[in-house]
């Protein structure tokens, strides 16, 4: 089943006191985009969950933060560096002496503890067992994110479906009109010719072969087959398992590859209005697909 390339998903667990979080957004790229953000005590997983992440996600930017907090009562008690937080207050105070500012204490306290390293979370070793539950955790959370990508993903799968059996129906229209168009440029070369006559002795067999020539130009009839073929591939990858986004948008790219050709060489003014619409209908299709996995 197609998935959209967009979503979000969460999961968390409690892990050596402390409850560890795991957010994944997914937003469209045309390539896989995966950017890690681990707190200090997990960086030595980086490597293991950017290879989790990448075995499950094939297309998008995708930024996966995992987040820890102590749980009160669990664990090692926090580190505070005194030191680094008076030279942060001197810092403060000084600063606001000089702007002439009046500096409220609670905000104060807030903006110094809040600066990096003076509050430390206790550090702990990251076991395998820990290990093991941290991917757990970031399983869970990919599992969530493609519930909401495969639900997206059937929107557009249905809309996309839609559009290519408006297609369909509309080259039967264009290979209906085949024979018209062929019969209509015949009559046309032929009446130029009667009228070139009037002032050329020309040579009969030679007019067969240029009348055959012109025809056999403006037959459409490979391009109504390779139009399709393609429909057929397109149908087939949206009911498939596998991410199509890449190959479908191959797939429009050629289909409107054909559709100009056939512009070019159906003199017709209803195969053409028909091809105009037709292109139009490709570039929504277009757009949609690169909304796909």
């Amino acid at each position: 089943m197609p998935r959209s390339m967009t979503g979000f998903g969460r999961a968390q667990g409690v892990l050596a006191g402390r409850q560890i979080s795991c957010e994944i957004r997914a937003v469209n790229s045309r390539n896989l985009d995966a950017k890690i953000r681990l707190p200090g005590s997990l960086q030595v997983l980086e490597g293991k969950l950017s290879d989790q992440v990448r075995s499950r996600l094939h297309r998008g930017r995708i930024d996966v933060t995992l987040d820890e907090q102590v749980i009160a009562g669990e664990g090692k008690p926090l580190s505070i560096d005194t030191g680094l937080a008076e030279h942060y207050l001197r810092e403060f105070v000084d600063l606001a002496n000089s702007l002439h500012l009046k500096v409220d204490p609670d905000k104060l306290f807030g903006l110094v503890v809040g600066q990096r390293d003076v509050v430390k979370l206790p550090r702990f070793e990251v076991s395998e067992a820990v290990a093991a539950q941290v991917t757990e955790i970031v399983a869970r959370a990919l599992d969530d994110l493609d519930r909401v990508r495969t639900v997206e993903g059937e929107h557009l799968a249905a809309d996309l479906r839609q559009r290519l059996e408006t297609i369909a129906s509309h080259l039967g229209a264009i290979r209906e009109a085949k024979p018209e168009t062929v019969q209509g440029l015949r009559e046309r070369i032929q009446k130029r010719l009667d009228e070139l006559r009037m002032d050329l002795k020309l040579d009969e067999a030679r007019l067969v072969q240029e009348i055959v020539y012109w025809t056999d130009r403006a037959d459409i009839t490979e391009e109504i087959v390779r139009l399709e073929s393609h429909l057929a591939k397109a149908r087939g990858l949206l009911d498939g398992k596998e991410p199509c986004g890449r190959k479908l948008d191959f797939l429009i790219q050629e289909m409107y590859r054909e559709f100009n050709t056939i512009g070019s060489k159906a003199q017709n003014t209803s195969v053409a209005h028909l091809v105009v619409e037709m292109k139009s209908e490709i570039e929504r299709i277009r757009e949609q697909v690169q909304n796909l996995e």
